[in-house]
């Protein structure tokens, strides 16, 4: 489960948040604690979560996060176009910036009423929605 219980120390905010290249500012936050242990609410870790998706996304062949949010999820809702905010190097925040309209958010909130179905296609498993709500 994603408890946000790293165990990491606190990251470097200004690094994490407005750096030129916050996944490697997430790198190297150190490990402080036994993962698993405690709370630590720390945007590094939402970074590096994107991050490895990120990764395994583009060996998979799929042209990273951003392509999979809009092809999997986002278009799929018949959202509205929505921005990403990215660093320097061009790689999406995993904590925060993803801008669009209230009506796409709404759409978010139908897709967990609906328990991950968009009018006939699963988007989400049941089971995940079940775990999240």
């Amino acid at each position: 489960a994603l408890r946000m219980a790293s165990g990491l120390a606190p990251s470097d905010f200004q690094a994490v948040l407005f750096g030129p290249d916050v996944g490697s500012a997430a790198l190297r936050t150190p490990l402080a604690g036994d993962p698993g242990a405690a709370f630590g609410y720390n945007n590094a870790v939402s970074q590096l979560l994107l991050l490895a998706l990120d990764r395994q996304l583009r060996k998979a062949g799929i042209d990273g996060y951003p392509a999979f949010l809009a092809s999997a999820l986002w278009c799929p809702l018949e959202n509205g176009p929505a921005s990403l905010w990215v660093d320097g190097t061009g790689l999406a925040r995993g904590y925060a910036g993803l801008n669009a309209g209230a009506r796409d958010w709404a759409r978010i909130g139908e897709l967990i009423r609906t328990r991950g179905a968009s009018g006939r296609r699963r988007l989400v498993p049941k089971r995940w929605i079940a775990a999240m709500t």
